[in-house]
C-alpha cells in the first residue's frame, strides 16, 4: 500500500508469510500437527523439528544442516509468529468494533461506544469524525479527548488544508511532526498531539467525511494499525449512510404531512423552501415556479437575503438549458460560478451559494418549476440525499397540483352559484357538494344508479360525464369493491338523515388504470332539492404509491431490493416466535464475500454493484418458499429458514448456496470470482432471541474464515466462552 505524508512521503510495503508456514508455527505445541502443514519449500523432518523447538544447534548435529540455516529457520518462524499474533490482534479489534456497531441505540450512543474503543484499542488520546456530507456543516460529528469548548468550533475546509485535501483526492494522511506542520489544524498542536492520521470516510457510494486519530505520546501508528484504521473508518461510513437514510425518511413523511395540510401554493412552496433545508442538510432552500409565459419567478426563498431571488430565477433559467438537466432527475454541481457566468453577473448581487441541489418539479411530464437545496461550501451533496430529496420534491408536486385543481374548482364553483343563484335547488346542491371539487362529486339511486356527477370525473376516470348520467356506478367497480360499495349504501340507507358512512373502493378508468378512492356517503333522499345519496369520492392513488415506496425504501436495500437489516430482523423475532409455540427451530446462515473488497479496488464500485445484485438472485435461486433473504450492508447477507426440527434440514440448502457463490461471475467480459464465507446458527426453543441468534451465525462465519474462507461453519455452544473455537 502506498501512504501519504505531509512531511514528505514513505511507502510501505506488508508482506505475509504462506498460509501453510503459518499453521505450523501457530500448532508448534501440539505434537499430533505434522505433515499436512509443512511449507513445500522445506523438507519434511526440518520443519516438524523447527515446529517443535527440537533443531540442533551444533555442526555435528543429526540433522545434518549447518547453524546458520537453523538460526535463519527459527528467525522465520518467530517472525511468522509475530505475523499471527498480529492478525488474530487486528481480527479482535475489528469483531469489537462491529459489535458495537451492531448493538442497538442512537447514532450518538453508537458513535460514542465506537470512538472510546477505538481510542482503547489503538492507544489514542484524539480522536475526532467529521460527516460534512452528512451534516452539511464541518463541526465533529463525534470526539474523544477534545475538550467541549473545541467542539464548538467547526474545522477549516480551505483548500490549503488537510480537510479539503482529503475530501478531494480521498487518500488518507500522516503527519508525524504535528508541531512543526502549519496547514494542520491548530487544535492539535495546542493538545500536543505528536502524530496525526487522517482517514477518509466512505459509504456506500463516495466519500462523506474524515476520521481523525492522534496519539500525544508514544510511537507512531504502525501500517497493519492503519489498514485497520481505514477498514474501520469504512464501517462507520456504513453506519452513517444507515441512519441518514433513515432519518431523512422520518423527516420526509413528516415534512409531507405539513405541506399535505395546505391548498394556498404560497403555503406550500414556503413550507417546501424550510423543509427541504432539513431534509438535505442544506444553508438554504429556494423554489422557482413558471408562469403562464413560461418565465421563472421565485415564489419562495428561504436562508438567503431577499435580493437572492434574482440569482435563483437565474439558476433556473440556465438550468432548464443545460443538456443534462431532465424533468426526472435531480442535478447536483458544485460550479453554482460557472453557471452564474453565462448570464449578466453584473447585474446580479453576490451569492454565497457554492454547492447546488436541484429538483425538478412536473406535472404532466411538464416541468413547472424547481425546488433548490444550496451550501455555502464547495462538498457535494450524495446519493442518498439526491434520492430522498427527490422523493420529498414529489410530495411538493402533488400538494402544488391539489391546490392548483382546488383553486381552479374554486373558481368554478363561484362562477357557476353566481349564474344559478336564482335556482334554489342548483344552490343546495353546490353547498352539499361544495367540499372539495378535486374530488369526484355524484348523487346516487340507492340501487347506485348516477343521477349526478362533477367534472373532476373527466379527470381521474377518464370517461365524459355525460356518458356517465344513468349507468350504475356498480359496473366499473371490482367484485370484492363493488360488494362493498352495495353494503355501504344499504347501510347509509338504514342511518339517520345526514350521517356519514365512510370506506375504500376501486374503480378501474377508461384507460383500464385502477386508481383508488376513499369514499364518503350521505344520505340526502328526503332532501327534495337532492332526492338522493350523495357520494364523495377522494383519490388515493399517489398517496398509496408514495406510502407503499417509502415502506420499500424503509426496509428493503435500494441496490439489491432484498430485505435490509431492520425487516430481518422484524422477520427473525416473528419466526422465533412461531417456532416456539410449534417447539421448531429457526436456522440462520450469515455470509459476506471474500474477495469482494478486490473487486471494488480493481473494478470499480459499479462492478462490486452487479457482483451484490448477482449474489442476491442466486440466493433467491436456492431458497425455499417462506424463507427469508437480506443484505445487512455491504457485502453481508443472512439467510432465514424456518419451521425446522434439526440441523440436517439446513446443510443441503447451505451447500447449494456456497456453489453457487463460488460460481464464476460474467459481467461486461470480466470474469469474477469471489466466493463466500458462511456461518450457520439454529435457535435453541426459548432461549435465543434474534440478536443471539444473528451473533451465533457472525461468529461462526469468522470461524469459517478462520479456517481457510470459503466453506462454512456451524456454531458451537462452547463458544460463547472460548470465541476462538
Amino acid at each position: 500500500m502506498s501512504v501519504k505524508k505531509c512531511n514528505g512521503s514513505r511507502k510501505t510495503q506488508l508482506t505475509f508469510p504462506p498460509l501453510a508456514f503459518i499453521a505450523v508455527v501457530n500448532l508448534h505445541e501440539q505434537p499430533g500437527f505434522l505433515a499436512p502443514t509443512t511449507p513445500p519449500s522445506l523438507p519434511w523432518p526440518f520443519n516438524y523439528y523447527m515446529a517443535h523447538g527440537q533443531l540442533a544447534t551444533s555442526q555435528g548435529s543429526s540433522s545434518g544442516f549447518p547453524d546458520s540455516a537453523l538460526v535463519q529457520l527459527q528467525t522465520a518462524r518467530d517472525a511468522a509468529l509475530q505475523a499471527a499474533r498480529a492478525a488474530v490482534r487486528d481480527t479482535t479489534r475489528l469483531t469489537r468494533l462491529l459489535a458495537i456497531l451492531s448493538e442497538p441505540g442512537t447514532l450518538d450512543q453508537l458513535l460514542d461506544r465506537a470512538l472510546s474503543t477505538l481510542s482503547e484499542l489503538f492507544i489514542a488520546d484524539i480522536i475526532v469524525l467529521l460527516d460534512p456530507i452528512g451534516t452539511g456543516g464541518f463541526l465533529p460529528l463525534a470526539s474523544v479527548g477534545l475538550p467541549e469548548s473545541m467542539t464548538l468550533q467547526p474545522f477549516s475546509f480551505a483548500p490549503d488544508h488537510y480537510l479539503h485535501q482529503m475530501m478531494r483526492e480521498r487518500k488518507l494522511r500522516i503527519i508525524d511532526n504535528v508541531a512543526e506542520d502549519e496547514i494542520l489544524d491548530p487544535r492539535f498542536r495546542e493538545l500536543e498531539a505528536q502524530v496525526v492520521v487522517g482517514l477518509p470516510v466512505f459509504g456506500e457510494n463516495s466519500i462523506r467525511g474524515v476520521l481523525v486519530v492522534a496519539r500525544c505520546q508514544g510511537e507512531r501508528f504502525a501500517d497493519s494499525e492503519i489498514d485497520l484504521l481505514a477498514t474501520m473508518a469504512y464501517r462507520i461510513g456504513l453506519t452513517l449512510e444507515d441512519d441518514q437514510r433513515k432519518v431523512q425518511l422520518e423527516e420526509i413523511i413528516q415534512s409531507g404531512n405539513v405541506i399535505g395540510r395546505h391548498l394556498d401554493p404560497h403555503m406550500i412552496t414556503s413550507q417546501a423552501a424550510r423543509l427541504i433545508q432539513n431534509i438535505t442538510r442544506a444553508k438554504s432552500g429556494a423554489v422557482a415556479l413558471r408562469n403562464s409565459r413560461g418565465e421563472f419567478y421565485c415564489a419562495a426563498l428561504h436562508g438567503l437575503p431577499m435580493n437572492g431571488s434574482q440569482t435563483v430565477c437565474r439558476l433556473a433559467s440556465q438550468l432548464v438549458k443545460h443538456p443534462q438537466f431532465t424533468i426526472d432527475l435531480p442535478y447536483s454541481t458544485d460550479a453554482v460560478a460557472e453557471l452564474l457566468q453565462l448570464v449578466d453577473t453584473d447585474i446580479l448581487p453576490p451569492t454565497p451559494i457554492q454547492t447546488m441541489l436541484a429538483f425538478p418539479i412536473h406535472q404532466n411530464n411538464c416541468l413547472v418549476g424547481i425546488l433548490f437545496a444550496f451550501r455555502f461550501h464547495s462538498l457535494a451533496f450524495n446519493a442518498i440525499t439526491s434520492q430522498m430529496g427527490m422523493l420529498y420534491t414529489n410530495y411538493v408536486a402533488a400538494a402544488l397540483e391539489n391546490a392548483h385543481l382546488f383553486q381552479t374548482g374554486q373558481r368554478e364553483l363561484t362562477e357557476r352559484i353566481k349564474a344559478e343563484q336564482a335556482l334554489r335547488a342548483s344552490d343546495n346542491r353546490f353547498r352539499a357538494i361544495i367540499r372539495s371539487v378535486s374530488d369526484i362529486i355524484t348523487i346516487l339511486t340507492p340501487d347506485g344508479i348516477i343521477h349526478y356527477i362533477s367534472p373532476a370525473a373527466e379527470l381521474l376516470w377518464k370517461y365524459s360525464v355525460i356518458t356517465l348520467y344513468g349507468q350504475n356506478i356498480l359496473d366499473y367497480l371490482p367484485n370484492d369493491d363493488r360488494t362493498n360499495l352495495n353494503e355501504l349504501l344499504q347501510q347509509v340507507i338504514s342511518q339517520d338523515e345526514k350521517n356519514e358512512i365512510k370506506g375504500g373502493v376501486r374503480i378501474l378508468d377508461k384507460e383500464q388504470q385502477w386508481r383508488f378512492f376513499e369514499v364518503t356517503l350521505v344520505n340526502l333522499s328526503h332532501d327534495p332539492e337532492i332526492m338522493g345519496i350523495v357520494a364523495t369520492f377522494h383519490d388515493v392513488t399517489e398517496r398509496n404509491l408514495y406510502e407503499l415506496e417509502l415502506n420499500r425504501l424503509a426496509f428493503h436495500d435500494p441496490l439489491t431490493s432484498l430485505p435490509n437489516r431492520a425487516h430481518f430482523m422484524e422477520r427473525l423475532r416473528i419466526a422465533l416466535a412461531q417456532a416456539d409455540r410449534a417447539d421448531l427451530c429457526v436456522a440462520v446462515i450469515f455470509f459476506d464475500l471474500d474477495n469482494f473488497k478486490q473487486v471494488n479496488d480493481t473494478l470499480g464500485h459499479e462492478y462490486g454493484d452487479k457482483v451484490l445484485c448477482t449474489v442476491a438472485d442466486r440466493m433467491r435461486s436456492c431458497m425455499r418458499q417462506g424463507d427469508t433473504a437480506a443484505r445487512l450492508g455491504g457485502d453481508e447477507f443472512t439467510l432465514m429458514i424456518e419451521g425446522l426440527s434439526s440441523l440436517e434440514q439446513v446443510i443441503p440448502v447451505a451447500k447449494r448456496l456456497l456453489h453457487l457463490l463460488h460460481e464464476p461471475i460474467e459481467i461486461d467480459g470480466h470474469t469474477i470470482l469471489v466466493g463466500g464465507s458462511m456461518g450457520i446458527s439454529l435457535s435453541i426453543p426459548f432461549k435465543d432471541n434474534r440478536e443471539q441468534l444473528l451473533r451465533k451465525a457472525d461468529l461462526a462465519m469468522y470461524q469459517a474464515k478462520k479456517s481457510g474462507k470459503g466453506c462454512f461453519r456451524i456454531y458451537e455452544e462452547n463458544w460463547a466462552t472460548n470465541p476462538d473455537g
